[in-house]
């Protein structure tokens, strides 16, 4: 908060009531008040003058022929509005908050209305669940454009700048202040993504779908699925035309591996390498590749370049960074973690053994310095007697910042008549866990894989 003494401000005089309002455009004028005669003299009193976010306040200084003017910033106007809006001509300079949980749109008066200069922001703030819920649409009247097109689209965490700049084409233009992000999912698939204009840079990341882990056998448990790869590119504006049709996987059942995510023809991030049933001497699935499909998706095979490789029997899973993580490897020793990854997905770990009434290995986790394996869902404990082992430990299926989630745990071992324990489903771009092993029950049935995600992104 600034305050002047009146009369020391150039290109302000106190007459008539107090202020030459030619020198505030766009303020309007409020409880004016005159108690005496109108000139430079008198003690009128302009209580204030609000407009665009600001107060400016004359008070009257008793006994002189001064006025103190205190102007107060009182920041952005902000509309929140939660469902459907039309932007009019009172809107001007204020932001736009539009929040809801379904899609949304934004109507614009007709530019000759709203006349050339008028602006506002919007921004998008909806927490729908769906990508097309999580949608904003710009709709200007009738066949009138903005940015040359007939309709705009923002995502979630956006703010846009809108100016009418020609009523006499009917044209908006815009700009965009703060960018967005879209998390496409495998319930979206397939979606049309509408892009947004007038960016500075765009990103798309993909990643693939986890593999499934593979079914216990008798005394082994099955190996870990391998996770996901993760594929990234940026982009200009005018790179990706209007728009691009993405779609994501579900994760690979148990025993199968995981399926490619696409955005376009533009870049795909590949699914992980299937775990195995259990044996004698058998490979986790190997981590999605980053460049070809057919490396990360055989069972036991690791994806070249950039995947895990596939983890060994009786070994942990491999550990990769962008590529996919592999998942634990299974035999008659103890059961193995999945491999870890950093921006790729992660292994499922394997299912437990029975010789040793092991515990089913955790799933792969978050690379972290000097970390090669395990850190997700916890494995299964093992049994000895007539009642089941307990199943692998889901983490979470949703999609985190770095976006994969953790491996999924294997199923415990049973040494008795009871069953073995199920592997867990993996995270999102992650692998399932192998079930566990059973001496005379029923093996433990393998872990689904995680769906894949795909993000886009804007600033």
């Amino acid at each position: 908060m600034a305050k002047w003494r009146g009369d020391w401000i150039s290109g302000y005089s106190i007459a008539a009531i107090g202020l030459k309002l030619s020198t505030l455009p766009d303020y309007a004028v409020e409880n004016v008040a005159l108690d005496g005669t109108t000139n430079a003299t008198s003690r009128g009193r302009l209580n204030a003058i609000t407009g665009r976010g600001k107060t400016l306040t004359l008070a009257d200084n008793a006994g002189t022929n001064s006025k103190d003017l205190t102007i107060a910033d009182n920041g952005i106007v902000v509309n929140a509005q939660t469902g459907n809006y039309t932007a009019v001509a009172a809107d001007f300079g204020k932001l736009i908050r539009m929040t809801g949980t379904v899609a949304q749109e934004l109507a614009l008066t007709a530019a000759a209305t709203l006349t050339a200069g008028w602006w506002c922001m919007v921004e998008n703030a909806n927490t729908g669940t769906t990508a097309l819920a999580k949608t904003l649409t710009i709709n200007p009247s009738g066949a009138e454009v903005i940015d040359t097109l007939a309709n705009g689209y923002d995502y979630p965490g956006a703010v846009r700048l809108i100016v009418c700049v020609n009523t006499g084409g009917a044209e908006f233009r815009s700009e965009v202040l703060h960018g967005g992000q879209l998390d496409i999912l495998n319930a979206d698939s397939p979606f049309t993504l509408n892009i947004p204009t007038n960016y500075n840079q765009a990103y798309a990341e993909t990643w693939g779908s986890g593999a499934g882990g593979g079914a216990g056998g008798v005394a082994v448990g099955g190996t870990g699925g391998g996770g996901a790869s993760y594929v990234t590119s940026n982009f200009r504006p005018g790179d990706l035309g209007a728009s691009v049709t993405v779609t994501v996987p579900a994760g690979g059942a148990a025993g199968s591996g995981g399926g490619a995510t696409t955005f376009g023809t533009l870049i795909t991030g590949y699914g992980g390498g299937a775990g195995q049933a259990g044996g004698a001497s058998v490979a986790g699935g190997g981590g999605g590749s980053i460049f070809a499909t057919a490396s990360g998706t055989a069972a036991g095979a690791g994806g070249n370049p950039g995947g895990g490789v596939a983890g060994g029997a009786n070994a942990n899973g491999g550990a990769a960074n962008i590529g996919g993580a592999s998942g634990g490897g299974a035999g008659t020793g103890s059961a193995k973690a999945g491999g870890v990854a950093y921006k790729g997905g992660k292994g499922g770990g394997s299912g437990g053994a029975v010789v040793t009434q092991t515990t089913g290995g955790d799933g792969g986790g978050l690379q972290t310095s000097g970390s090669t394996s395990g850190g997700g869902g916890a494995g299964g404990a093992p049994s000895a007697d007539g009642t089941p082992a307990s199943n692998g430990t889901v983490v979470s299926t949703a999609a985190t910042a770095l976006g994969p989630g953790l491996g999924g745990g294997g199923g415990g071992g049973n040494s008795s008549t009871g069953n073995g324990g199920n592997g867990a489903v993996g995270g999102i771009a992650c692998g399932g866990g192998g079930g566990g092993g059973a001496a005379t029950g029923t093996p433990g049935a393998g872990g689904a894989g995680g769906p894949g995600l795909a993000r886009f992104s804007y600033d």
